[in-house]
């Protein structure tokens, strides 16, 4: 039973802890945010009775009084991924840590009925945005809308040309120069490329590939290379056609481990060896794939969960000094070759 007849079970307000505490509403605010001019005793007497009784802020009085909700808006895609999943994963630990909550909208299914995702989030006012990326590159009219949004946002894993906002993704060109120069130093110079051209992380890994080849005087002949629109069975079959090819390349760079995949059951299809005939490169490392493929796949991994973290870590900072964010930035993430089986040794 709390002091003052006021009962264990009903929700406690600052004016019940001050009359506990024969103080003011004021000093109860001040306190409880650690106010440097309330005695010390007299802040730790408050907030001894604050946590005893399990005082709840009420979130719209203190969005009213300091001008913030301490919540993040997050435009999110695809449920289904797990490089997106464990993403998400380190941006909620990065925004439980500082007390944040997060409203998750699915923008593929918003934009499909024509519904704004802005003003959804604006009604809601959230202090900023993560952008997962969409199923589409932004139109320019969510583009518009975007630049007219008043608090800060970052970008995650995908980008577009001209972006202005802080962008956080993952070293791609790196991440296929890696890829690439793994099979060179294993003797294979005969080498394609499973592309997903329509996507920003595509456009750089094909970028890495065809500057390594070329930095060692090596070919990249248009018949090795497959682009699969993102649409795994099409790819499927455009790259069961190019290994039928009498010429077909000794090793295969893919754009992510779902396309190794699918290179792998097309090769065993064909009969063709793995690593023996052909070897091939992914890029992930995602653990149902990279790991449990027969033979285990070698791959290019990312850190989606420290791409979630820097990314929220990002945005927290622009919020806390009070939204004034400085010039946007591409902050690339390391990968990291893992080397495992599908690649033939020299």
């Amino acid at each position: 039973m709390l002091v003052n007849g006021y009962g264990g079970d009903s929700m406690v307000s600052m004016k019940d802890i001050a009359k506990v505490c024969n103080v003011s509403e004021s000093t109860v605010s001040k306190a409880l945010k650690g106010h440097p001019l309330i005695k010390r005793e007299t802040r730790r007497r408050i907030q001894e009775v604050a946590l005893k009784y399990n005082y709840q802020p009420n979130a719209i009085v203190e969005s009213m009084q300091t001008g913030r909700s301490r919540t993040i808006g997050i435009a999110y895609n695809n449920f289904y991924n797990s490089f997106a999943g464990a993403t998400l994963t380190g941006v909620f630990e990065k925004l439980c840590a500082a007390g944040y909550e997060a409203i998750i909208i699915c923008w593929d299914e918003l934009v499909s009925q024509d519904v704004s995702v802005l003003s959804r989030f604006s009604r809601r006012r959230v202090d900023g945005l993560l952008l997962f990326p969409p199923g589409k590159l932004p139109s320019p009219k969510y583009l518009k809308e975007l630049r007219a949004f008043h608090n800060p946002i970052v970008v995650i894993d995908q980008t577009w040309p001209g972006n202005d906002f802080n962008y956080v993704g993952s070293d791609n060109m790196r991440g296929a120069a890696l890829a690439t120069e793994h099979m060179i130093e294993r003797g294979i110079s005969d080498i394609g490329f499973i592309k997903y051209s329509t996507v920003s992380s595509g456009v750089e890994r094909w970028q890495g590939f065809v500057e390594t080849m070329q930095k060692h005087g090596l070919p990249v002949k248009d018949s090795w290379c497959v682009d699969t629109g993102g649409l795994p069975d099409y790819g499927q079959g455009l790259i069961l056609k190019m290994l039928s090819q009498s010429d077909r390349p000794e090793g295969l760079v893919c754009f992510n481990d779902y396309y190794a995949y699918h290179a792998a059951s097309a090769a065993y299809e064909l009969g063709i060896s793995i690593p023996e005939e052909l070897s091939i490169v992914g890029f992930g490392d995602i653990f149902m794939l990279s790991s449990l493929m027969q033979p285990k796949l070698t791959t290019v991994k990312q850190f989606p969960e420290d791409i979630g973290r820097k990314a929220a870590g990002i945005l927290l900072g622009a919020i806390e000094k009070n939204k004034e964010v400085s010039a946007s930035k591409n902050i690339l993430m390391p990968v990291e070759l893992i080397s495992r089986d599908s690649v033939r040794q020299q």
